[in-house]
């Protein structure tokens, strides 16, 4: 009993479904588009424009404690010396690149 309702059921949902088309699809068939696009081969054609910005800054602490020989002179002990720096750095590039030979 329990196979022939189950047999039904399918039965009435394979039917029910069989009519079910999409109202602008026309009489044309459906075409799926292609699972796979070529793939553009890759070019270093083309130009380009960039820039470049940086800083630093440090500190430095010398000391001599063999008695001032680089600072001062020898009436001067022990020495010491501070270097503090800091710095900019900017830049920018523009060009054109054209590849000649074909790749692939």
């Amino acid at each position: 009993m329990k196979n022939l309702l189950l047999a039904g059921v399918a039965g009435v949902a394979l039917v029910a479904g069989a009519p079910a088309d999409a109202a602008d699809f026309g009489t044309q068939p459906y075409k799926a588009p292609p699972v796979w696009a070529p793939v553009p081969l890759f070019t270093w054609t083309g130009c380009y424009i960039g820039g470049h910005v940086g800083g630093g800054w440090g500190r430095k602490d010398f000391a001599d404690n063999a008695g001032g020989q680089f600072v001062g002179g020898p009436l001067f002990a022990p020495a010491s010396l501070r270097a503090d720096v800091s710095g900019f750095l900017g830049g920018g590039q523009v060009g054109c690149d054209l590849q000649f030979a074909p790749t692939g």
